[in-house]
């Protein structure tokens, strides 16, 4: 839903955070979104012709059965071939005893526009969130301090 809000009107976001999403334009019914969550649907609708998106990132676990984790790196790339973005160098990162991230960083000018953050290990669940809670996993990265990092950086370019 998000992305479709992105997509639609690109003038009034600068940031969209996605945990466990699919790439735009790969459902379109019941059917088809259960398939494109399996994994099973993986050629998505092409973006509308010089759309300029806002920055992206993009969460996804490792072991996520729900949400296949295929998804994320179909997003980044949807995304980067509509921006012309530019994909680094993976690199893992990791805080004391939480999972590990593959991250990657899309850039255009130098200037980071998508971050694929994908958490080896982590299942359906908000990554970081707190424990005892239905899909949420504490030994996650903090998903929630990752986006208000990303957002105040995308914030921070454009002043």
């Amino acid at each position: 839903m998000a992305a479709l809000m992105a997509i639609r009107h690109p003038e009034r976001f600068r940031v969209l955070a996605m945990h466990s999403g699919i790439a735009t334009g790969l459902a379109h019914s019941s059917a088809t979104a259960i398939m494109a969550m399996r994994g099973r649907r993986l050629v998505a609708d092409a973006l509308p012709a010089g759309l300029k998106l806002p920055a992206l990132l993009i969460m996804q676990g490792s072991k996520d059965h729900v949400v296949a984790p295929v998804n994320s790196a179909l997003l980044a790339q949807q995304w980067a071939a509509q921006s012309g973005a530019k994909a680094g160098m993976a690199r893992t990162v990791q805080r004391g005893a939480r999972y590990p991230a593959t991250m990657t960083d899309y850039r255009i000018r130098g200037q980071i526009v998508i971050t694929l953050c994908e958490i080896n290990g982590l299942d359906h669940a908000w990554s970081g969130g707190a424990a005892g809670h239905a899909y949420s996993d504490p030994k996650g990265p903090d998903a929630s301090g990752m986006i208000w990092a990303f957002a105040r950086k995308q914030f921070a370019y454009a002043a």
